[in-house]
């Protein structure tokens, strides 16, 4: 028995022609609980690392 049932399903984000593989900038979204700073802070455009 399938769990869901082909009930739910998102569409994919990627772009159908690319090759993601090559070397390139891109950009990620970490969303964390309650959300919790764990990488930095965001001050006016300007990203501060926790180290």
């Amino acid at each position: 028995m399938q769990k869901y049932q082909n009930k739910y399903s998102i569409k994919s984000a990627r772009l159908e022609n690319y090759d993601y593989s090559q070397n390139g900038l891109y950009f990620v979204t970490i969303c964390t609980k309650d959300r919790e700073e764990l990488f930095g802070e965001v001050y006016v455009r300007v990203f501060l690392w926790k180290i």
